[in-house]
C-alpha cells in the first residue's frame, strides 16, 4: 500500500509539474493578448496553486506512510514548508536549465542533472519529514505509534574498549538497543 502511495502520490506530483509548464509557456502568449497585470495575477495565482497542490500531496505522504498518528497541524506544516524548499529546488534547476547549454557542454552526460533533481527531491523528502517530526515533537502534539508498531530508540553506552566484541568479552554487556513496545487503545 506504502508503495502504491508513493508511486501514485509521485505521478500525481509529475502531472501537476507538466500543468505547471504547460502554463508557464501559456504566459508569453497571455502577456501578448493581455495587459501585464492580469499576467502577474495568473502567474502568482498558478504559484499559489502549484505550492498548495505539491504541499497536500506531501501532507498526505507525511500523514498516511508512517505507523503514527500525527495531527494534521502538524503535518501541515512540514507539508507547506517541504513545498516551499520543493519549490525553491524547482526553480533553480529551471533557472539552471534556461541560462546554460547542458546538452553541448557535457554532451550525453548532462543527463547527471535529471539525476540530480531527482536526489535533491528525495533529500527534500526526508528532510521535510524530519522537520514534521521535530515540529511535531517540540511545538505540536504527541506523535502516537500505531498499535502494530513498536518504539525504538538507540541508547549511546560509553565504554573505554575499541570494538563490541572487546567490550562483550570482558563481561561487560551493554543494552545498544532499548526497545520499549506499547499498544493504544482506540
Amino acid at each position: 500500500m506504502s508503495f502504491s502511495l508513493v508511486i501514485s502520490l509521485g505521478l500525481l506530483l509529475l502531472i501537476s509539474l507538466l500543468v505547471n509548464g504547460v502554463l508557464e509557456g501559456l504566459l508569453e502568449r497571455l502577456q501578448q493578448i493581455f495587459p501585464g497585470t492580469t499576467v502577474g495575477l495568473v502567474y502568482v495565482s498558478n504559484l499559489l496553486l502549484t505550492l498548495l497542490i505539491t504541499a497536500a500531496l506531501f501532507g498526505i505522504i507525511y500523514k498516511v506512510l508512517p505507523d503514527a498518528h500525527i495531527d494534521w497541524k502538524d503535518v501541515a506544516v512540514g507539508a507547506v514548508f517541504t513545498a516551499l524548499l520543493f519549490m525553491v529546488g524547482k526553480f533553480g534547476i529551471t533557472f539552471y536549465l534556461q541560462t546554460s547549454d547542458v546538452g553541448s557542454a557535457y554532451g550525453t552526460a548532462s543527463s547527471v542533472v535529471v539525476l540530480l533533481w531527482v536526489y535533491y527531491s528525495a533529500l527534500i523528502l526526508y528532510f521535510g519529514a524530519e522537520f514534521t517530526k521535530y515540529y511535531a515533537l517540540e511545538y505540536g502534539s504527541e506523535i502516537q505509534a500505531d498499535r502494530y508498531a513498536m518504539i525504538v530508540q538507540t541508547v549511546q553506552v560509553a565504554s573505554r574498549q575499541n570494538s563490541l566484541q572487546a567490550n562483550e568479552k570482558n563481561g561487560n554487556k551493554p543494552r545498544m538497543n532499548c526497545k520499549i513496545s506499547r499498544t493504544t487503545s482506540k
